[in-house]
């Protein structure tokens, strides 16, 4: 007998897979930012969410690992999925225990990554989204320096 936690992290995988290959068909490999101010992101026209992406300098492969390494040690954090393309981890929130998605793309042409930080549920996330993408640039920033 299946138990119900396989089945969850079944339809939570297939899930992850559909966005992801549904994000890379449509040649914008970051979904777009909901009309909600729950969303913190770089590569959209929006000025409330259009952010700066953080860029690398050289190897592709390198930088992703710096990536990777720096979102691991932050607190709350878990890898959800990442490759040559795109990056994703959740974030749980200290106060109400809410998950947000961030993801990263990356744009080797441009030598950055795009991000998008965002609240799954609610309205506002009491500007949770964008500290944190504050936060992973500045530790960025630190890091390649």
């Amino acid at each position: 007998m299946i138990s119900n936690t396989k089945i969850i992290l079944s339809c939570f995988l297939i899930i992850c897979s559909l966005i992801h290959l549904s994000a890379q068909s449509s040649g914008n490999p970051l979904p777009a930012c909901p009309k909600s101010p729950n969303c913190f992101a770089s590569q959209f026209e929006s000025k409330n969410w259009k952010k700066k992406p953080l860029t690398f300098n050289g190897n592709k492969a390198a930088s992703i690992e710096r990536l990777l390494e720096l979102l691991d040690k932050m607190e709350g954090g878990s890898h959800v999925f990442s490759d040559a393309q795109l990056i994703h981890y959740t974030f749980e929130t200290k106060i109400g225990k809410f998950i947000d998605d961030v993801y990263f793309h990356v744009d080797e042409l441009n030598q950055c990554f795009h991000f998008k930080s965002v609240s799954r549920k609610g309205f506002s996330d009491m500007g949770a989204n964008k500290r944190r993408m504050k936060k992973i640039r500045s530790l960025w920033e630190d890091k390649s320096s």
